[in-house]
């Protein structure tokens, strides 16, 4: 006796999903849909001083609770975080150690994103400076 192409031995679902094993929906079980897209966040942007042209080289990361995300010189980007104020650290890594580290705490409204400005200090272990440039609605 042949089976068809995807169907266990004994012609029905077997339980399996996606062939009418008694989830419904043709999704394995405790699947509860794609995540969500996210409406709200933080757009940064990193700038260095002109005469620190050596940074170039490397990339500046921020860290939000202990999760660093890799940013680019120059370039707004948006990093997707949920409402409330969130603890934020950008620096760059330079010689084992953090280059200008900086620390703030920044507001995420619902449905918006926080733009802020990462600028360096000459000084490459001082701290650098970010400014929070305002609010604009997700997706514009």
């Amino acid at each position: 006796m042949q089976h068809g192409y995807g169907q266990p031995p004994g012609g029905h679902g077997g339980g399996q999903w996606g062939q009418g094993g008694g989830h419904g929906h043709g999704q394995p079980p405790g699947y509860g849909g794609p995540p969500a897209q996210p409406t709200s966040g933080l757009c940064v942007t990193a700038n260095y001083i002109f005469l620190q042209w050596m940074l170039a080289f490397t990339n500046p990361v921020i860290t939000v609770y202990g999760q660093p995300y890799p940013l680019k010189w120059n370039r707004p980007q948006i990093v997707p975080m949920p409402p409330g104020n969130h603890q934020i650290n950008i620096h760059f890594p330079w010689m084992f150690a953090k280059g200008n580290p900086t620390d703030a705490l920044v507001p995420i409204h619902p449905g918006f994103v926080t733009d802020i400005k990462y600028t360096t200090s000459f000084f490459t272990f001082t701290s650098g400076t970010i400014i929070q440039r305002g609010f604009r609605p997700w997706g514009t």
